[in-house]
């Protein structure tokens, strides 16, 4: 926000007076107000002025958030909810302790993931009761319309809780060009709730005024450079009122270069100020025009807007020097290649924090040739809708230099500074380079990119190589041309990446049979295994295949993801289906849990994003968590009958404790998992069977409340006396958790077994002792049933504790409620 310029004093009033935004501001329960402006209609000074006068208020809570389209990472939805949150918390720092919380239990990797993000915020308002607050959102339409729907989704389910339930007013303002494409999704997304909406072209005269109020308070300021008489001033007064100007950027961009080389008398300043076009596209034509050598220019240009991040000064100069930079760069001359940088480009390119950017992100649009936009090659010049700068800037010749660019840091000293650049993202530039050329052309491309000795195997630093950016999950679709021409080239690298992930495993993830079929036939191990454990085995070069070692193979990654097709693939190819990972755990194993064991990685085995019961769509609608939780019951169906069918002599694998694929069922998740305790047992998996610890799947089902469960996995009412190696049954497992359903199916399904006296735990710990010893709360319910029953209340355990000592010396005692 503060790369905005602030509004000049007196300037905006009318906005604050006009009617939509005099109702948004009083309305008592919050809403949306929308203000549309064409480019460089001044739309991010506003949102600094109404950020700037609302900080000040100590009642009120105030986010901003600024959209860019050239950003990757500051064009997503991930993106907004994290800065939300991060200004919530400073503002807030009681809230610190509800999102440690949600950290600490699903760690670090949930702040990437958009349904955890929305959950973490919505959890920090609920503890925000009366809140007033106001979100600043600046640019929308710079994000695409798949986050535009998610944005819209958010906020919409946002405002609508918060009003309902925690008595706060959210106010929403939101700036973005009049983009009529995009007015239907929020049409169709905030019906019910307050949105108004102020247009900039119906208030031209308020903004031109402004601008005049602009203009001579920043020739006031040059009085220091020039020394007017009153006769000059009123000039100059008098010359400003008689052309009036619309586009602030156009007025603030040449007023700028104004300050930096001001002129030397009243005449020049009049000539240079009449000169400023009241269209943006006129004033870069203008400013273009007047750069001394125009190739070197668009590389510059071409070389900011496609690179992957931010350049350094030192960085974009190799394209405007032409690589030839030959002392160090200090302070002193990375200034002089600033200076220089910024008169060749027109004064178009700015530095900030030593990073080069475009001057206005709408300049990128102006230079950078849309798809459909074709060149007349004929006459060798633009078609007659393009200017001599407009859409001249090409993503393949672009992607082209910049992949070159990264190579030539391993044969010239010249370009050593673009090393560090070029080890992060050279992959990604020869993989877009390939995939813009035409199809013909890409052998010769990518010869030329050999030639100039670029290594197919290389790793980035992040354990990647071209083969694995060419099929990670940050890739939409996968081109198999390319895939088949790096693999021809010798690009097959059989390493797991910093996600844990080798090529197969990203094919599998994919669900991609022919992509699983052209890695195998390239010589791929069909188990190759990922360790997780050793995050940096990829860039130690660790081999991935070992006989002695245990890890995740490309079947245990199709089976956790629940890609059907690429189970079946695996399978068909001779994928061992018996395969343990670290812990143990076979792909039957991962199949039913849907969870990885051990301690918490950041890598994409972690990203619930990718699993199929992720929820896109509004949460609330029913209709539409159904329907995505039903595809995902159907997919993981799938894979379990693709395993089954060729595991009917190893049913009760194990894993490092001794767990079958019935003890690994989430048997608290859903109550949907006894369609799943039915299929196994119907194909032979022990119902009996115990861990390590001596607990079977009744046990587990006892503790997690799923009766439903446990009455297809009890068959005898003497399987319920089995004892754990604690000696707990399931009657105490129920108690622990208070789960009154289950205990009352526990103690009719086993009356005349008299359980509830005659078991006490290796503890002298009966269900009472159990149901109140603060594992959870206790619930008065189930302690009158278990008295009913005959649990003896007054049973001591082996360190000389009744059941009523144990919970008034529990953790979780509640004052206040003495019916226990």
């Amino acid at each position: 926000m503060e790369e905005s310029p602030p509004a000049a004093p007196c300037t905006l009033k009318w906005f604050y007076q006009l009617e939509g935004f005099v109702k948004w501001s009083s309305r008592p329960d919050g809403g949306w107000l929308w203000y549309t402006a064409d480019p460089g209609f001044g739309k991010s000074v506003l949102c600094r002025q109404i950020v700037e006068q609302h900080q000040n208020v100590s009642s009120l809570l105030v986010t901003y958030f600024f959209f860019m389209e050239t950003d990757p990472s500051h064009s997503t939805m991930e993106y907004a909810l994290q800065a939300l949150l991060h200004q919530l918390l400073i503002a807030r720092p009681s809230l610190l302790k509800v999102a440690a919380s949600y950290l600490e239990q699903y760690g670090n990797a949930v702040l990437r993931e958009f349904s955890s993000l929305r959950h973490i915020l919505e959890q920090c308002l609920a503890h925000l009761p009366g809140a007033e607050i106001l979100c600043v959102f600046d640019a929308l339409d710079q994000c695409s319309n798949l986050q535009l729907s998610r944005f819209m989704d958010c906020m919409t389910s946002l405002l609508k809780i918060c009003n309902n339930n925690y008595g706060q007013i959210i106010r929403i303002f939101i700036c973005c060009r009049p983009y009529y494409d995009y007015i239907p999704i929020i049409s169709d997304l905030v019906p019910s709730q307050a949105c108004y909406w102020i247009q900039a072209k119906t208030n031209l005269d308020h903004i031109s005024t402004d601008i005049e109020m602009y203009i001579e308070q920043h020739f006031k300021s040059m009085t220091r450079y020039l020394t007017l008489s009153n006769d000059e001033l009123t000039q100059i007064s008098a010359n400003i009122r008689a052309k009036p100007h619309h586009v602030f950027l156009c007025v603030a961009l040449a007023l700028k270069n104004l300050t930096k080389r001001p002129p030397l008398d009243v005449a020049t300043l009049l000539a240079t100020f009449n000169e400023i076009p009241d269209d943006l596209e006129e004033y870069y034509t203008r400013a273009l025009n007047r750069c001394p050598f125009e190739d070197i220019a668009k590389r510059v240009f071409a070389a900011v807007i496609f690179a992957r991040r931010p350049l350094m000064v030192a960085e974009a100069a190799l394209f405007h020097e032409e690589g030839n930079i030959s002392e160090p760069v200090n302070p002193l001359l990375e200034n002089r290649l600033a200076d220089r940088m910024r008169d060749g480009c027109g004064l178009l390119v700015e530095v900030v924090n030593s990073r080069v950017r475009l001057i206005h992100n709408s300049l990128q649009k102006f230079l950078l040739r849309p798809k459909g936009v074709v060149v007349d090659h004929v006459k060798r010049r633009p078609s007659k809708e393009c200017l001599r700068w407009k859409h001249t800037i090409l993503e393949r010749q672009a992607e082209t230099m910049l992949a070159r660019a990264c190579i030539e840091p391993g044969r010239s000293g010249r370009w050593t500074t673009f090393r560090l650049y070029a080890i992060s993202h050279q992959a990604s530039h020869v993989l877009a380079a390939l995939h813009c050329a035409r199809e013909n052309d890409r052998k010769t491309e990518i010869a030329k990119l050999i030639g100039l000795r670029l290594d197919t195997k290389m790793l980035d630093d992040r354990g990647k190589s071209l083969l694995h950016h060419a099929l990670d999950h940050q890739v939409f679709s996968v081109d198999m041309n390319v895939v088949l021409l790096l693999l021809h080239h010798g690009g097959l690298v059989q390493n797991a990446d910093s996600d844990s992930m080798t090529c197969l495993h990203y094919a599998a993830f994919r669900n991609n049979t022919r992509l699983i079929r052209i890695l195998l036939d390239a010589g791929f191990d069909v188990n190759a295994t990922v360790d997780r454990e050793n995050i940096d085995a990829a860039n130690y070069n660790a081999p991935i295949v070992d006989p002695n070692r245990r890890g995740l193979t490309p079947l245990h990654a199709a089976v956790y993801f629940c890609c059907p097709a690429a189970t079946q693939a695996l399978l068909e190819a001779g994928a061992d289906p018996s395969a343990r990972d670290a812990f143990g755990s076979s792909p039957l194993h991962l199949a039913v849990s849907q969870t990885l064991p051990g301690r918490h990685i950041n890598d994409m085995w972690s990203e619930s994003m990718y699993m199929p019961e992720e929820i896109w769509g509004d949460p609330g609608d029913e209709a539409v968590v159904e329907h995505v939780l039903e595809n995902a019951r159907n997919m993981r169906q799938s894979v379990l009958d693709c395993l089954c069918e060729v595991l009917k002599t190893s049913n009760n694998v194990r894993d490092n404790e001794g767990r079958t694929a019935l003890h690994r069922i989430p048997y608290g998740r859903s109550s949907s998992v006894t369609k799943t305790v039915s299929f196994l047992l119907g194909r032979g998996h022990k119902r009996l069977a115990q861990d390590a610890g001596g607990k079977t799947p009744i046990h587990l089902a006892a503790k997690a409340g799923n009766v439903s469960s446990i009455e297809i996995l009890v068959t005898q009412a003497e399987d319920l006396v089995q004892a754990d190696a604690e000696g707990h049954i399931a009657l105490h497992l129920a108690a622990q958790a208070n789960h009154l359903l289950t205990i009352e199916f526990i103690l009719h399904r086993a009356d005349y077994l008299a359980i509830e006296n005659s078991v006490d735990d290796h503890m002298g710990m009966n269900a009472l002792h159990h149901a109140l010893d603060g594992t959870s709360f206790a619930e008065i319910d189930v302690i009158r049933r278990l008295i009913a029953a005959g649990v003896d209340a007054t049973r001591k355990d082996s360190g000389g504790r009744d059941p009523l000592c144990l919970y008034l010396t529990s953790p979780l005692l509640v004052p206040g409620k003495p019916d226990i």
